[in-house]
């Protein structure tokens, strides 16, 4: 019973989520933990994390602002060498005061669909998806030896990252790759291939490489029947602008990572659609996913994304009947927790398998 008290309360709870961890695991993570104080950074993501995303949502609107009243990202008012420069010390200065603030939730793109993320529903579904991560996580660690993990749609990370750090918190020594996809990367995407031919983010990566005239591969990723006609040097400066601010993204979550659970093996990369996911994994004989997630998910285009979705899921458990998905949307603005699973294989080979959504209850 002295030990059931002294165990902090994520032990409990993996305990509770009826995960096995071994007695040197739990001493392990308790002298790991033993110098994170009770107000960390670490703790207040973890068991009060809505103060740490209001406090992220005020400091990213903060540096945008300042971002663009600086007229960082105009050419006539700095050279592109000088738009880097500024840029990097000015993540460093607000890092200072919270080392994560652009990760942050999709609070002003829900709003545009009547959903409130404050309301007690709306975070009710959020915990619920988080903590399922964790567990899933749990699960691949312990089945698995590893977690290879892949937010399809992703936008923004603090969900992540928080289900994340639980899991890490439980399981110190981990081995987790990290994989994004999503169409808002882009352009950061044909810049890594280009570069470095790596989709990995380094949590200390410099971007030297964007001080110069940006290729015009890179440009043409954001060309349509509108910018087509803009001048070159405006379209540099939304690219360079955008690469900058999703990479420096990224690297505030691996960088937080790797601090913070120094004994885990962590990496991150970054992909554009799941055809270049699908294709890089191949290319670099990765596994795929045993945890896949996807949120930030509304009524409008909700169709599109969630068979794009359904198909990864589908090659993701053909491939391991134990992987774990997990799905946050939202209909008619109401929040909704699902899973899928193969309902049928089919009767043959060119016969589509059939695939069930199973909504989780939220409490």
């Amino acid at each position: 019973m002295r030990i059931l008290r002294g165990m902090n309360s994520l032990v409990v709870q993996c305990i509770m989520l009826n995960i096995m961890v071994s007695c040197d695991a739990m001493i392990l993570h308790n002298q790991l933990s033993s110098d994170v104080s009770h107000g960390s950074l670490r703790d207040a993501i973890i068991n009060d994390p809505w103060s740490v995303y209001d406090q992220c949502s005020a400091l990213k609107t903060k540096f945008l602002r300042e971002l663009h009243e600086q007229h960082i990202f105009d050419h006539k008012h700095m050279s592109p060498s000088q738009a880097v420069q500024t840029f990097e010390e000015m993540c460093r200065m607000f890092e200072a005061e919270n080392p994560i603030f652009l990760l942050g939730e999709s609070d002003a793109e829900a709003k545009n669909y009547g959903v409130d993320m404050k309301t007690s529903v709306v975070q009710e579904a959020q915990k619920k998806y988080e903590d399922l991560i964790t567990g899933a996580t749990m699960k691949a660690n312990l089945q698995q030896g590893s977690v290879v993990y892949t937010n399809f749609g992703a936008r923004k990370y603090f969900s992540d990252l928080r289900a994340l750090s639980k899991m890490l918190v439980c399981f110190p020594l981990s081995v987790l790759a990290i994989h994004s996809v999503g169409d808002l990367d882009r352009c950061s995407t044909k810049y890594k291939d280009m570069k470095f031919g790596s989709r990995e983010v380094f949590s200390h990566e410099v971007w030297y490489e964007l001080s110069d005239d940006l290729a015009p591969e890179l440009r043409s990723e954001i060309v349509d029947e509108v910018t087509q006609y803009f001048d070159p040097h405006i379209l540099d400066d939304y690219v360079r602008e955008d690469v900058l601010l999703r990479l420096a993204q990224k690297k505030q979550m691996i960088r937080w990572l790797r601090n913070e659970f120094p004994h885990a093996t962590t990496s991150l990369f970054i992909h554009h659609n799941i055809e270049s996911y699908l294709c890089y994994l191949a290319g670099h004989g990765m596994m795929l996913p045993n945890v896949l997630v996807s949120s930030d998910s509304y009524d409008n285009g909700i169709d599109q994304m969630s068979k794009h979705y359904k198909l990864l899921a589908l090659i993701t458990l053909l491939y391991n009947k134990d992987a774990s998905n997990l799905l946050l949307h939202y209909e008619h603005n109401r929040p909704m927790v699902a899973s899928y699973s193969i309902e049928s294989a089919g009767i043959n080979v060119v016969q589509e398998p059939i695939m069930r959504l199973n909504q989780i209850p939220l409490s």
